[in-house]
């Protein structure tokens, strides 16, 4: 204790000469007191010892109310800055450990992204010190050959760290992978090794600290493991066949695009030299009954109006049966009922075709798309196998082992993926050598669109080049040079990324497994004695039955979500709206104006940087992934000509 006292007298005496120091800090470290008993947490004064501090009041009483068993379940909201990852999560596992040596497991559930940070953190403190804890991380994946040999290699690791006191770090998803191991093993008939692993789950009967609990039981949360036999998406063709005409509707009628430039859903980017539309709706459909009605039956009436090949047959009967366009964009009408109307005449492929629109637009799940945000909520990883959309975690930041469960989400987010980003040169090769394979016919038509298509965007090839291959015929696929003129006039075309998810990506890249086992965040705390810490309790409603949010008596706690509220308010010196009505500062006139167009900066981009520079700002930190899809260099480079 002695040597405690004399780290704290010097650090108050740095802080006395530092200037820079604010008082209520002095004030802090001279008002902290020791408020718990040595004698009884040894393990804590070696860490206040070694590590050079003093555990203060407030954390003391954090980790001392998660000890106790009637506490057994809560999550306690803490405020940035109590020292939750070195000094409170240190000092409960150290005395977790200390008093369930050899009875219990402590284990400690961090996030995937935090997970070597909070390893090399608890190291330092628990094992590279006199209080010699083993701290090990035992990650686990479903491709582990669970052999019995394997097993008793997990099972001495685990069962060794509860016997002699040490620490497990997990991840949520090690956790589940684990447990649904147990459930394949089941599933694959080997019951044997399912009771193997089932005793050593109970054996060792874990006491689990969860950190970052909020995100760590988040309802989102699933880890599904697909069993059984592989079979083809059930009317795979005639789903993404209506994702892509939707969608045309969407970014190419006339009277969509009206609607959605009224109510501000709609923007025109540059990427590349060619104009774009980006549609995002927001919350204004689902706010508001009559936008999404008008906007649902203006979908359909544009499909009867001019159908794909595959639905022409739907523009006479919808113009005949107002009930089936009815059903088509109201869930409360009878499908069946519908659909069994003899007078109607349509076989079952074409009750099929009625069935996937009413699934898009009536139920949703177009306008459930067109609500993410491309390269922040969703996007393509070029290093899968799989060519699909996936789930991104922030701007450009794919989620690792990730996919979209629902095929009719990941289809339509998959085709909205490549009309942004565009094919890549190979893809394009690819396409190209598909529709080789095709029947004379289907090339004329296929190609016929892809050529139309081109001609109705400006500038995007001279009248000479487009000549050279407004037929198929002309086209040579190993022709270097007729590639790069093909790979700038297509990559962005609407009907050339349709040809090539329809014939190369969805055919191969979403058959379905037969069979799933799920587990969720339920699973994460069905174990005796789940703690944890959260930053924000906006959650605490719809968290798992077998914890609660706890109020501990601590006045340091009490207004956690009132200091937030007071740095937002206090320190926000002004709030900017952007769009197509606010001003934006000027260009200097020296500003390259030619580096913009040719960069990956749209409108959007270039307006917050204008907005940065005319307001003075030296660093901006994009919280809200308003510069998502512009490259940094581009944003260097464009700002260097404004400064």
């Amino acid at each position: 204790e002695l040597c405690v006292l004399h780290d704290r007298i010097e650090r108050v005496l740095m802080m006395l000469l530092d200037l820079e120091v604010p008082d209520f800090q002095i004030v802090r470290e001279l008002q902290t007191r020791r408020e718990w008993d040595s004698s009884q947490h040894p393990c804590w004064l070696v860490i206040e010892v070694e590590n050079g501090l003093q555990i203060r009041p407030e954390q003391s009483k954090i980790a001392q109310y998660l000890q106790e068993y009637p506490n057994a379940g809560s999550i306690v909201q803490l405020n940035m800055g109590l020292g939750k990852t070195r000094v409170i999560l240190p000092i409960l596992l150290a005395d977790l450990a200390r008093k369930n040596k050899g009875k219990s497991l402590v284990r400690v559930m961090v996030l995937g992204s935090m997970l070597r940070e909070t390893v090399e953190c608890l190291q330092g403190v628990l094992t590279a010190s006199a209080l010699r804890m083993w701290v090990s991380e035992q990650p686990f994946r479903r491709d582990v050959d669970l052999t019995p040999e394997n097993l008793d290699i997990w099972s001495d690791c685990a069962t060794s760290l509860k016997m002699q006191g040490g620490v497990q770090i997990l991840s949520p998803e090690h956790w589940a992978s684990l447990l649904l191991k147990r459930e394949e093993l089941q599933y694959h008939s080997k019951p044997q090794d399912e009771r193997l692993l089932s005793h050593l789950l109970r054996e060792l009967n874990p006491l689990q600290v969860l950190d970052e609990s909020d995100a760590l039981l988040h309802h989102r949360f699933q880890l599904v493991y697909a069993m059984g036999d592989v079979k083809p998406l059930d009317d795979g063709h005639h789903r993404w066949m209506a994702a892509e005409a939707l969608l045309r509707v969407v970014w190419h009628s006339k009277r969509c695009c009206e609607f959605l430039d009224e109510n501000g859903m709609r923007r025109m980017v540059t990427k590349d030299g060619q104009r774009l539309p980006e549609v995002f709706l927001g919350e204004k459909t689902t706010r508001s009954l009559d936008l999404q009605r008008k906007f649902r039956r203006i979908l359909i009436e544009e499909i009867i109006k001019d159908p794909p090949h595959e639905l022409e047959w739907i523009k006479e009967v919808c113009q005949e049966s107002e009930e089936t366009l009815r059903m088509i964009v109201e869930v409360t009408t009878d499908a069946f009922a519908v659909l069994q109307d003899e007078r109607l005449g349509l076989d079952i492929e074409q009750r099929k075709q009625v069935l996937v629109l009413r699934g898009y637009i009536g139920f949703g799940m177009l306008e459930h798309a067109l609500n993410q945000r491309h390269r922040v909520e969703f996007g393509l990883d070029s290093t899968r196998e799989k060519r699909l959309a996936i789930p991104f975690r922030a701007a450009d930041v794919p989620d690792p082992r990730s996919e979209f469960l629902h095929p009719d989400v990941s289809l339509l987010l998959t085709v909205i993926a490549y009309h942004n980003s565009g094919l890549t040169r190979p893809q394009l090769v690819e396409a190209v050598r598909q529709m080789g394979c095709q029947s004379e016919e289907s090339r004329r038509y296929h190609y016929g669109l892809w050529f139309r298509r081109a001609q109705l965007t400006d500038g995007i090839a001279s009248g000479d080049e487009l000549a050279s291959i407004d037929d198929f015929d002309k086209v040579d696929a190993s022709n270097a040079v007729q590639v790069d003129l093909m790979h700038r006039v297509y990559k962005l075309n609407t009907e050339a990324v349709a040809f090539w998810l329809n014939h190369c990506v969805f055919p191969t890249d979403t058959p379905e497994y037969r069979e799933r086992i799920m587990a969720s965040s339920w699973d994460q705390v069905d174990v005796r004695g789940s703690v944890g810490f959260s930053g924000t309790n906006d959650n605490h409603r719809i968290i798992p039955l077998q914890v609660r949010q706890a109020d501990i008596p601590v006045d340091e706690l009490r207004a956690t979500n009132g200091k937030m509220l007071e740095l937002i308010l206090d320190c926000t010196v002004a709030c900017k709206v952007l769009g197509p009505d606010s001003p934006a500062t000027p260009l200097p006139a020296q500003a390259p104006k030619a580096v913009d167009a040719a960069s990956s900066l749209n409108e959007g981009h270039r307006g917050l940087l204008d907005l940065c520079v005319g307001e003075g700002v030296q660093a901006l930190i994009d919280a809200g992934s308003l510069m998502a899809g512009a490259s940094n260099a581009d944003a260097a480079r464009s700002l260097v000509g404004r400064l």
